[in-house]
């Protein structure tokens, strides 16, 4: 990605609870609170990497990797 990011789940009746961005050493630089089946994610004010997004539902926790060009 060059800079936002949807996330979107496939069952709507679940809610986003957070969703918290970790740089490639595992350093935390971004919580949001979400509350909502659909977030968007805004890393353009980050450098060039990866990072890693973990979301948090109300019964589940899903980390997906992201490459910022």
């Amino acid at each position: 990605t060059t800079g936002v990011i949807t996330i979107s789940l496939k069952n709507t009746t679940e809610i986003i609870d957070s969703v918290m961005v970790n740089d490639i050493l595992g350093k935390t630089i971004q919580i949001q609170t979400i509350h909502n089946s659909n977030a968007n994610i805004d890393l353009s004010a980050y450098a060039q990497g990866v990072y890693f997004v973990k979301v948090k539902t109300a019964g589940s926790e899903k980390v997906v990797k992201v490459i910022r060009k």
